[in-house]
């Protein structure tokens, strides 16, 4: 941690160190199942197009069990040109460029849900 002057307030900065990053990607989920996902930068430029690894594929499957901070939110990972995987960031799904993921497969899992949560047995009053 740094502390830093902005707009007159100090403020903690917290600092990473600089990678080389080869390609990121999105997923989108819902509870904690990967519903879709793509690419958006490879080689440092945008590629929406792009296949993921399956390496890749596997690590947003572990983080989207691991930690969800709201039901459907989105999953940034990055393959660095070393191989490795890291996390970049989550966000919430309404804040998150699409891309190229099929976001039918997101709103099937929230109708699944919303069917399920409307079924009479569920909104009986106590």
């Amino acid at each position: 941690l740094v502390r830093k002057k902005h707009c007159g307030k100090e403020v903690e900065v917290m600092l990473a160190p600089y990678y080389n990053i080869h390609s990121e990607y999105r997923f989108f989920v819902y509870d904690d199942i990967v519903a879709t996902g793509s690419s958006y930068i490879v080689n440092k430029k945008f590629n929406d197009k792009y296949a993921i690894p399956e390496a890749v594929y596997s690590k947003a499957q572990e983080l989207a069990k691991l930690y969800q901070p709201t039901k459907c939110f989105t999953l940034d990972l990055c393959l660095l040109d070393n191989g490795d995987i890291k996390l970049v960031e989550y966000n919430h799904f309404s804040a998150s460029g699409n891309y190229e993921n099929d976001m039918s497969k997101v709103f099937e899992l929230f109708k699944d849900d919303m069917n399920y949560l409307t079924k009479p047995s569920h909104t009986k009053r106590m």
